[in-house]
């Protein structure tokens, strides 16, 4: 008994110092799960994009990757902060740009350190396959850079590169804030694998050591 009490006091002290040795221990992390808005009288305004079938829609993928990413940094000591949770899915606001604003404002009220904004694309052409991250300030091209080389790297997807674009949820955040296209859901192929909780995990360790390289550069004050 005191053997294995002591290997489990010695894995939890070890434990301990992984999480302390971590860069991510004490950040606090905005993620945004894309879409899931509907009015003040229950209607649906924001679902996102689905599948060609329409039986897969981008507001319940983009939920369960962050929903897995939360969880890792969480182990890495990381403060997170959701903008959408299983026990509270539907976000309410009278417009999507209103609800697209109030996102980024909770991050800013949060003290976020960084917004990670989680989406699926979609294109008539249904070819069309890869992952885009996009940026709107030079701080945020920085944080962009490091994740996007982990996703390309991890997932072995096609690389639609790191882009700057203005998306209202970027604009809002005054805080480093990429938005990541995670795949297309026109895509055939890319939906399966979207799906996938075992690709979803990929797409979350990948944005997980993005951020480890990003707050492993000595930035005290991103």
């Amino acid at each position: 008994m005191r053997i294995v009490l002591g290997g489990l006091l010695s894995l939890l002290l070890l434990s301990g110092v992984a999480i302390a040795a971590s860069p991510l221990n004490g950040r606090t992390i905005a993620l945004d799960p894309g879409h899931g808005v509907i009015d003040f009288h229950g209607r649906v305004i924001n679902s996102g994009k689905s599948s060609r079938d329409q039986k897969i829609w981008e507001h319940q993928l983009t939920l369960q990757m962050a929903t897995i990413l939360g969880e890792k940094l969480e182990k890495e000591g990381a403060r997170v902060v959701y903008t959408r949770t299983p026990f509270d899915y539907w976000r309410q606001s009278f417009s999507i740009a209103d609800d697209n604003k109030a996102r980024g404002k909770l991050a800013n009220e949060m003290k976020a350190d960084v917004y990670i904004a989680i989406h699926c694309d979609w294109d008539v052409r249904s070819r069309n396959n890869g992952v885009t991250t996009y940026y709107k300030t030079a701080p945020s091209e920085k944080l962009g850079e490091d994740i996007h080389r982990q996703l390309i790297q991890s997932l072995k997807a096609t690389n639609r590169h790191l882009r700057h674009d203005t998306f209202t949820v970027l604009e809002q955040a005054q805080m480093p804030a990429v938005l990541i296209e995670t795949g297309f859901l026109s895509n055939r192929r890319e939906v399966k694998k979207l799906s996938d909780p075992k690709y979803q995990t990929k797409i979350a360790n990948a944005i997980l050591e993005g951020l480890k390289t990003y707050f492993g550069k000595d930035r005290s004050n991103p």
